[in-house]
């Protein structure tokens, strides 16, 4: 059996809180690697187009602490909850 990092666990935790408080629109979001795929096929593309693709390993690494806690604190007070916010 894997055991998962205290960090892991408090990060699993706290998603879950800010997920019944913060409505976010994940427009880019995917839930496995076969949509984007078939949505590609969908695509009309031209000589013009250019397809790329991002590796995002370690993103979250580079997420400014300061600047995430600011726009958190901005949707809880724009659902006008007290008791979360403060």
């Amino acid at each position: 059996m894997i055991e998962m990092p205290p960090s892991y666990k408090a990060a699993k935790k706290l998603n879950r809180i800010l997920q019944q408080y913060l409505s976010l629109d994940n427009h880019y979001t995917t839930v496995n690697s076969s949509t984007p795929a078939q949505d590609l096929t969908k695509l009309s593309i031209n000589k013009k187009h250019r397809l790329i693709t991002l590796d995002i390993k370690d993103l979250y690494v580079n997420i400014p602490i300061t600047e995430t806690i600011n726009i958190a604190r901005t949707q809880f007070l724009k659902h006008n909850d007290p008791e979360i916010t403060t």
